[in-house]
Order: C-alpha cells, then sequence, then structure tokens
C-alpha cells in the first residue's frame, strides 16, 4: 500500500464524512461501485484523475483540499472563508502580497 494511496483514501474519506455523504454518494458522482470507493477509502487503490476531478467538481472543493483533507483544521473555517482562501491562492504572488500588507494595516488600525 502507497502512502500517498493511504493518505488521499483517508482525506476522501473524513471529506465525504464531514459532507454527511456515504459512500454509494460518491460512487454515483465518480461514476463506478460502492466497492471501488471502499478500496480508495482504503488505500488499496486511488480513483483515476478524471475521476478525482470529477469528484471535486460535483462537492465544489478544490483537488488540494479532496486530496489533503484535515477536519481538525477545515472545522476552523466558514464556507465564506474556505471560498476567499480558494479564491486568493489562485492569485498571482504580487497581488496576494498586495492583499497580506492591506491586512498587516488594517490589524495596525485595530490596535488603536
Amino acid at each position: 500500500m502507497s502512502t500517498i494511496f493511504m493518505k488521499i483514501g483517508k482525506s476522501l474519506r473524513a471529506f465525504r464524512n464531514s459532507k454527511g455523504l456515504g459512500q454509494a454518494d460518491i460512487a454515483a458522482i465518480a461514476g463506478t461501485s460502492i466497492p471501488t470507493v471502499s478500496e480508495w477509502e482504503k488505500g488499496k487503490s486511488n480513483p483515476t484523475l478524471e475521476r478525482f476531478i470529477t469528484i471535486a467538481q460535483e462537492l465544489n472543493v478544490s483537488l488540494d483540499t479532496l486530496a489533503f483533507f484535515d477536519k481538525e483544521s477545515s472545522d476552523n473555517f466558514s464556507k465564506e472563508e474556505l471560498k476567499f482562501l480558494r479564491e486568493f491562492r489562485k492569485l498571482p504572488i504580487t497581488m496576494k502580497e498586495s492583499i497580506k500588507n492591506i491586512l498587516k494595516e488594517f490589524n495596525k488600525l485595530e490596535k488603536i
């Protein structure tokens, strides 16, 4: 069993559970069987990239979130914050730095 297969499988299961979905739901989205989803979650195999993309798109989540989902850290963010984070990650580095600087200045003002 590959470590990355196990990580992706555990992440998929944790994400699925956090959304109240069953293996049948994921199987229907991916166009596969429940036993296949079970194999993914056990780390015995991985979905094809095409299926993984389909699952992420249908669940409206990024590939990295789905592959490396951590329930503990995700519980700390609202849907709006997660959406902002996804959009922030898409920005060019110069825009990210500008936003960071704006937030630093805003935080300074709050302390006054």
